[in-house]
């Protein structure tokens, strides 16, 4: 188990909402598999687009979220993690 501090140390942060010390299990871009503990990655593709399961992925209680837009309303339970490419993110941490 890493902190999340330490996971996005790569990454061109925008901004954050939410606590970055926190610990992450695993880190996914599959909104079908993603579950407690994990840091879920918004992946904008070409046939579609992470940010539409970020509802999802709340539900199913993630520790945090990389998107490229903060949605308005956000749960503070969740740490939240803008960057300005999703589809660069996984291959950064």
């Amino acid at each position: 188990m890493k902190i999340l501090r330490d996971i996005i140390s790569n990454l061109p942060v925008q901004s954050v909402s939410g606590n970055l010390d926190i610990p992450v299990d695993r880190i996914v871009t599959d909104s079908r598999i993603a579950r407690l503990g994990d840091l879920f990655i918004a992946v904008r593709g070409t046939k579609f687009d992470g940010h539409s399961f970020i509802p999802e992925v709340i539900r199913q209680r993630v520790n945090a979220v990389v998107c490229e837009s903060i949605p308005e309303n956000v749960s503070g339970e969740i740490t939240w993690i803008k960057v300005p490419d999703t589809s660069s993110a996984p291959g950064l941490l």
